[in-house]
C-alpha cells in the first residue's frame, strides 16, 4: 500500500456566517451551497470522493473559481489554494501555493495557473480555503470560514499516474504483434 502523507490541519472555527459554497476547477465541481447548511464544521475532506477527483496536466493552465455562501449579509474573504506538487505532505515548497485573492465581497472570485512540469505525477492533495477578513495560510485555524481538501491526479501528455504507477493512455487502434519464432 503507499504511504498516505499526514498533513497539517487547516480549519474555520465558524461557519454560521459563511462557507465555501462552491469549487470548480477543470472537471470538478462541488456545490456544497445547494443545501443551504455548510458540509463540515470549518473543515471538509473530499479527498476520498471519486466524483470530485480531477485529472490536471502538467504543463496546462487551469481556472479554478470559488463561490462563497454566506447565510446573511456578505462579508470580506480571503481565498488561498495550493497542491502538493511533489505530494511529500505539506504545501511549503515553492510554487504549491498557485492561487490567492484579497478578502473581498465578490460573489465568485477565479484565478489560474499553471501546473508545471516538474512535479511528481500522480495523486496528490489539493487545498482550498476561505478566511473571513484575511488571505488564510495552508497550516491554519482561523476563526471564520472553512477549508477543504480535494485529490488531483497530475498527469503529462495524457499519460495518467496512480499511485506512482504509470497508466498509458494507448491509442485503441494499435494491436500487438507476436514476434517470437
Amino acid at each position: 500500500d503507499p504511504i498516505i502523507p499526514d498533513y497539517c490541519d487547516s480549519n474555520g472555527n465558524d461557519t454560521s456566517d459563511e462557507y465555501i459554497g462552491r469549487v470548480q476547477l477543470n472537471t470538478l465541481d462541488n456545490n456544497n451551497s445547494e443545501s443551504g447548511t455548510p458540509i463540515g464544521t470549518g473543515y471538509s475532506d473530499f479527498t476520498t470522493d471519486a466524483a470530485l477527483i480531477t485529472t490536471l496536466l502538467g504543463g496546462s493552465q487551469y481556472t479554478i473559481t470559488i463561490t462563497p455562501f454566506w447565510t446573511g449579509n456578505p462579508f470580506n474573504e480571503g481565498y488561498s489554494v495550493w497542491i502538493d506538487y511533489n505530494n511529500d505532505g505539506d504545501f511549503n515548497d515553492s510554487a504549491e501555493q498557485v492561487w490567492t485573492q484579497a478578502p473581498s465581497t465578490n460573489t465568485t472570485v477565479s484565478g489560474t495557473f499553471t501546473i508545471p512540469t516538474t512535479i511528481s505525477y500522480g495523486q496528490t492533495r489539493m487545498r482550498v480555503s476561505l478566511k473571513y477578513d484575511g488571505i488564510p495560510t495552508a497550516c491554519e485555524l482561523f476563526g471564520f470560514g472553512e477549508a477543504e481538501d480535494y485529490t488531483v491526479n497530475l498527469a503529462y501528455d495524457g499519460l495518467l499516474f496512480m499511485n506512482n504507477t504509470w497508466i498509458p493512455n494507448a491509442p485503441s487502434d494499435i494491436t500487438a504483434v507476436d514476434n517470437a519464432l
